[in-house]
């Protein structure tokens, strides 16, 4: 019911069959399949009884839509993706079967509108097709450019178009515009299912209406939305959710979330500082210092060899974290989709407890830039104001005035306050930065504490987890997709990785 624009892909060969004409004419007709026929019924009739909110910019090469009063909703504009259809083919048989295929698009969704076919063009869904020309067995570097292309390309010709069809990137952006409301994602998850039920559901009863047996890619279509994580009570999380957040949130306290999540990596970063301050101290102390600051030296380097003593002991004896665990087994069965699903759930958690706080920082940093603009206007004319004044009063009797404290006193007091408290928001934000890619560093560094011999390493994880498993899940993950990080906020140090 939020649907701007609707993109539905559909096939010229597998979703349209040919049908003859009862007077022999050699116009093509196609008629949509069953599931198509389903898909766009319940798709427009999701998107139907909708409230107006506020009109967004047209279409370029459609009718810019009127004002109406509260009612229901204008619907969405849907781009129809055809594939299977050679864009470069310009044979009259193959230009007659694909506006056949529109022209049935087109019915169908008006034949679901409050008015049926007789509605009018405003109160019918404009369908904007584009061809998709063949991508499979592509390069990348074809691939990219047949992509490009694509989204160049301008619709398909129409009557229902007014003037030059738009581009399917002005198409695309125009969703960027809408001032609809979207909702929530457990809203989206729970109608998701709704329609996923409702579609397993009307197969199975076709299915069973005409004695046809499923066969085993047809029973994997069918059940692979019960693959998602189902509602569970109010917070519509699965298991594996309602385990990441109470793992999470019991572990965020006083202490901190990293510390407890990834004991190795934090370890390893305060490890890296700590010996850069050493090594600092102890080229210093090459030079000539007097008696005084020689010692102050010396004791400064004995601090931080303690440091460095009881984070090694800390790094040694740590425990695994229980998450760290369970994604050990994740990685363990090789389920790449289950490792994208655990990392989207942290995404989930981690941006909850970030968008206060990320709320607040705009607010202050929006603060810091006004005083520090209103700072550098006031600038000059105060220094002009500080030469008058001061001319004056060289010319004057010296009647022991005192001199008014700086105009800006109050506002460079503001100024450090507020760049205190934006480098406590932060370290704040610093603390809740959990993402997939921590995770599987922690496991790189368990191994490399296995490597030197410091610890058992991935065996106290998980008894079966090995290094070869680790590196062939993680090789898959990458092949999937998935953004890697190779820098890790030391881009000049790209070469020694």
């Amino acid at each position: 019911s939020c649907a701007e624009l609707m993109l539905l892909h559909v096939s010229v060969k597998a979703d349209f069959a040919a049908t003859s004409h009862e007077d022999d004419s050699d116009d093509e007709s196609v008629k949509a399949s069953m599931e198509l026929v389903e898909l766009v019924k319940l798709l427009a009739s999701v998107c139907s009884p909708c409230s107006v909110a506020q009109p967004v910019p047209p279409l370029p090469g459609m009718p810019a839509a009127k004002s109406t009063p509260p009612g229901p909703r204008a619907p969405p504009t849907v781009l129809l993706l055809l594939r299977d259809a050679d864009p470069d083919e310009t044979g009259p048989s193959e230009q007659s079967r694909v506006s056949a295929c529109i022209e049935e698009v087109q019915r169908l969704f008006s034949e679901v509108c409050p008015q049926g076919i007789e509605a009018d063009a405003e109160s019918r869904p404009r369908v904007l097709t584009w061809l998709v020309p063949p991508l499979a067995g592509l390069g990348q570097t074809e691939l990219t450019n047949e992509v490009k292309t694509l989204r160049k390309s301008r619709a398909q010709q129409s009557d229902s178009l007014a003037g030059d069809p738009p581009t399917l990137e002005d198409a695309l952006a125009r969703a960027t515009k809408s001032t609809r409301k979207f909702p929530s994602m457990p809203v989206l998850q729970e109608q998701y299912e709704v329609l996923a039920v409702a579609l397993r559901q009307a197969r199975l009863d076709r299915d069973a209406a005409h004695g046809a047996t499923p066969t085993p890619a047809h029973q994997r279509t069918v059940s692979w939305p019960m693959q998602f994580p189902l509602p569970v009570g109010e917070d519509k999380y699965g298991p594996l959710a309602q385990r990441i957040f109470q793992e999470l949130e019991a572990s965020s306290g006083s202490e901190g979330l990293l510390p407890k999540l990834f004991p190795v990596a934090h370890c390893h970063q305060q490890l890296t500082t700590l010996s850069q301050q050493r090594q600092q101290c102890l080229n210093r102390g090459r030079d000539y210092l007097e008696p005084e600051d020689r010692r102050r030296l010396e004791s400064n380097a004995e601090s931080l060899d303690r440091e460095i003593v009881k984070l090694k002991r800390i790094r040694q004896q740590a425990p695994p974290h229980a998450l760290l665990k369970t994604f050990g087994q994740l990685v363990l069965t090789g389920d790449t989709e289950r490792i994208t699903e655990f990392g989207a759930y942290l995404d989930d958690w981690k941006q909850l407890r970030r968008a206060p706080l990320l709320e607040h920082k705009l607010r202050l940093r929006k603060e810091l830039d006004q005083l520090l603009e209103e700072e550098s206007g006031e600038a000059p004319a105060a220094k002009v104001a500080s030469t008058t004044s001061g001319s004056k009063s060289c010319g004057g009797l010296g009647g022991g005035i005192a001199a008014p404290l700086p105009a800006d006193a109050k506002e460079t007091v503001q100024v450090a306050e507020l760049r205190a408290a934006l480098a406590t928001l932060q370290r704040r934000l610093d603390e809740v930065d959990v993402s997939i890619d921590s995770f599987w560093l922690e496991l790189m560094l368990w191994h490399e504490m296995e490597r030197i011999g410091a610890r058992s390493g991935l065996r106290e994880i998980d008894e079966r987890l090995t290094f070869a498993a680790c590196k062939q899940c993680y090789l898959n993950w990458v092949k999937n997709g998935n953004p890697v990080h190779f820098l890790h906020s030391a881009p000049l140090q790209f070469g020694a990785f």
